[in-house]
């Protein structure tokens, strides 16, 4: 049987420099929002293959690529069921020459532009993305059985997800600028857990919260 994979690098936390009081927070989600659903997503987002890992995917283990998502190298693929345990014990490696390994290039993506619905401005300016900073913690699965809230996932392919986590640490008056802006929200570390569990939640405003907070 052949399974669905997608690997991603996310920043489910933030957190002051020189403080260790972490909180968990997300940015509305692009393409929900187009379509009037407001949730949000913890920052950053599906890890770029490289050239190599893309062809070593396809020739080792006969991986498919998820056509019509990305930029068609992101490490979302088909592979057969079989080969599974193997896959994401490779993936939990976090080797480089395989794949983008950190979240910095789509989180300063989601804070420096204005793609969001009705943004007229971005979140921060690229000069004040720059001294953020993002610290691996671990890496997490999700296996398939919960209440799926991505588009991207179907009911007759079950899909396994491995989530590289960061934190994200920045100067305060940075950390005061995304914490306060209208397309982001904080959320309790309860709320992450029953989310953990599929049960799906809601801020205090509504917003739906992605089934890919982890902790």
């Amino acid at each position: 049987m052949r399974v669905r994979v997608s690997i991603a690098n996310m920043t489910p936390r933030i957190c002051v420099e020189g403080d260790d009081r972490f909180r968990f927070f997300g940015i509305m989600n692009k393409g929900k929002l187009k379509k009037g659903v407001r949730q949000i997503n913890p920052l950053g987002g599906a890890a770029l293959l490289t050239t190599a890992g893309n062809r070593f995917l396809k020739t080792t283990f006969n991986a498919e690529l998820q056509e019509g998502v990305g930029n068609g190298m992101d490490a979302r693929f088909f592979i057969d069921d079989s080969r599974l345990e193997e896959v994401l014990n490779l993936f939990a490696k976090r080797e480089e020459e395989l794949y983008e390994i950190d979240p910095n290039r789509e989180i300063l993506d989601e804070l420096t532009t204005n793609d969001l619905r009705n943004q007229e401005h971005p979140i921060l300016s690229p000069q004040e993305g720059m001294p953020i900073t993002t610290k691996f913690v671990k890496t997490v699965r999700q296996v398939p059985g919960r209440n799926p809230t991505s588009a991207l996932e179907t009911k007759d392919v079950p899909t396994y997800r491995l989530f590289n986590l960061f934190d994200i640490t920045a100067p305060q008056q940075i950390v005061d600028r995304i914490l306060g802006s209208q397309f982001i929200r904080t959320i309790s570390g309860d709320q992450v857990q029953l989310t953990q569990k599929g049960v799906l939640q809601e801020t205090a405003d509504g917003c739906r919260i992605g089934d890919n907070f982890m902790m």
